[in-house]
């Protein structure tokens, strides 16, 4: 099966984006179907359901 492959132009610089997107906070709003995410805080592994 081929991969799946999309593209998008983003009006932002390649930094915010990065930062956007590696952001665990915003995870479920561009991740559709997440239903939980690690979590790290003040050194100690936890996890979250998105809000």
């Amino acid at each position: 099966m081929p991969p799946i492959v999309t593209s998008a132009e983003i009006d932002r610089r390649a930094e915010e984006v990065f930062a956007y997107a590696t952001d665990p906070s915003r995870l479920s709003e561009w991740q559709k179907g997440l239903s939980l995410r690690l979590v790290i805080l003040n050194s100690e592994l936890g996890a979250a359901l998105p809000e």
